[in-house]
């Protein structure tokens, strides 16, 4: 019988014209007669046939050229292939299903057959309703084998590239999976695992015990993984029960974390902690060690200008020597400062807490202020509330360095209007009071968006206040470290163009007689 077909290239204008196509069937068929009746029946079925073959070799050469969705093959053909071995040669080139046309049934044949693994078997003679019905589940079968080879394809990738070792095991915990990682990890193989508990293959130790841990199949951290070979990895493992659509547990995933990384990465970061820090000490120590030294020649200049003040000057040689003396000043301002934030860094500032006068401690302080604001035509005020306690414990040096710098800086930015500080107790607990300092001015202002940073060193609001307005911006830096070593707080409530108001909230010992 010689062969019929559809040439390709009309198959192909076809199967486009059509859009969605019916199925596409080869047939190999040595009986002439019952090729153009089985060709007559599918066509009848809605299929499309593309080729008809009458042997074997022709159906294995051909079929690459067609590509059909299904091949009906007669399990025995004459000549040198059979059905049996063309499907087998089909199926080792091509990805497409083969169902057996046969008139015989004996064992010996189907024996041979399934080593080709069909997709179905249509017995001669051939009936319409099991014709269908084997295409259809034979193309149904083979589309969920190809999703099927795609998933594992996929998941077969995934296992690899993943970075963790991942078990899978059986409800009873015998292992039914390995990935390369754990195969790395514990030293077993997956062939070598396959089937053996999980416990033997994964055997932890705990970290701060060394002794043997938990199961694998409990969420655990920082322990050992125990290799084959005696060797120990830090890890973390973690697990999840897989369960059926029912909530049955059917198995188990176990990944298993390497730590190793991680644990020299903390073990680094320690040490460059440890360094910086002696790093730091060591600039602190030696700001503080060169600060003092500044400060002793220093005062020196500044006792020898007063010296040279109270005798007998020439108005130029006055001039000159208050210049020298306002400059040195202003020096050993900003030597003190560098030493105050030094001795803060290096963890050296003391706070000395003794018993203090706090009215006569302010009223010094502000005594000062006043003459120098009433030369600047600003008002000055202080007032202390009532119940402001007299005596209280504490170091009254910082609380008096605190708010000097505070006022320094609301000297320096207001040029009219008024300078006030406001005292007053707003908690009271047993002996302690919380006392709230509020220094408030008329000045510049600061701008919202400003107010974040005005604590940090080396800092004013902006650009052009640096340039107009001198001084280092280390003030209420200062003032913020040392509220805090006096375990207080200090913030800030100012509007551009209407004044600032600086709050410092400080606890205080008072004495039994004043509670």
């Amino acid at each position: 019988m010689g062969t019929e077909q559809v040439t390709s290239g009309n198959f192909s204008r076809k199967k486009a014209e059509r859009g969605a196509p019916d199925p596409v069937i080869y047939i190999v068929e040595d009986e002439s007669l019952i090729a153009l009746d089985l060709r007559e029946r599918l066509r009848k079925l809605h299929y499309q046939v593309c080729a008809v073959s009458a042997s074997g070799e022709e159906a294995v050469e051909r079929v690459g050229e067609f590509h059909p969705d299904l091949v009906l093959m007669d399990i025995r053909l004459k000549g040198e292939m059979d059905g049996i071995d063309a499907a087998m040669a089909i199926r080792e080139r091509h990805d497409i299903p083969v169902v057996f046309l046969t008139a015989y049934a004996e064992e010996k044949t189907l024996e041979r057959a399934r080593i080709t693994e069909p997709y179905g078997y249509v017995l001669k003679p051939v009936q319409d309703r099991e014709l269908d019905i084997n295409i259809q589940i034979a193309l149904y079968r083979h589309k969920a084998d190809q999703e099927l080879r795609r998933t594992k394809k996929w998941l077969d990738t995934l296992l690899l590239s993943l970075g963790d070792g991942l078990l899978a095991t059986a409800p009873g915990g015998k292992v039914l999976l390995m990935n390369p990682a754990a195969e790395r990890l514990t030293g077993w193989t997956f062939e070598e695992s396959f089937g053996r508990s999980a416990d033997e293959v994964v055997r932890l130790v705990d970290e701060e015990r060394a002794e043997e841990g938990d199961s694998p199949a409990k969420e655990v951290h920082n322990v050992f993984l125990l290799a084959r070979d005696g060797s120990r990895t830090p890890v973390s493992v973690s697990s999840g029960s897989v369960r059926d659509s029912d909530g049955k547990e059917y198995g188990s995933v176990l990944l298993l974390h390497d730590m190793s990384e991680r644990l020299r990465y903390e073990v680094e970061l320690r040490r460059a902690k440890v360094a910086a820090e002696q790093a730091n000490r060591a600039k602190s120590e030696f700001f503080a060690v060169v600060t003092h030294e500044f400060r002793t020649p220093l005062n020196g200049i500044v006792g020898m200008a007063d010296l040279l003040l109270a005798g007998e000057c020439t108005p130029k040689q006055k001039e000159y020597v208050e210049i020298l003396r306002s400059s040195s000043e202003v020096l050993l301002s900003l030597v003190n400062d560098i030493l105050d934030l030094s001795k803060i860094d290096a963890g050296r500032l003391e706070i000395t807490e003794r018993p203090f006068d706090l009215p006569l401690l302010l009223d010094q302080l502000c005594r000062v202020f006043s003459l120098r604001c009433a030369r600047k035509g600003l008002h000055f005020s202080l007032d202390i509330a009532p119940d402001v306690p007299v005596t209280v414990w504490g170091d009254g040096l910082r609380l008096r360095q605190i708010l000097m710098n505070l006022l320094e800086n609301a000297y320096k930015f207001t040029h009219e209007g008024c300078v006030e500080v406001e005292v007053s107790e707003v908690k009271r607990d047993d002996f302690i009071s919380t006392l709230q300092f509020v220094v408030r001015d008329t000045g510049i202002g600061i701008a919202r968006e400003k107010q974040a940073a005005i604590f940090d060193r080396f800092t004013q609001a902006d650009g052009s206040a640096r340039r107009k307005y001198s001084g280092t911006g280390l003030g209420l830096s200062i003032a913020r470290e040392l509220a805090t070593l006096l375990e207080g707080t200090i913030t800030l409530e100012s509007e551009l163009g209407k004044g600032s108001a600086f709050q410092v909230e400080l606890p205080f010992r008072i004495a039994r007689d004043e509670k």
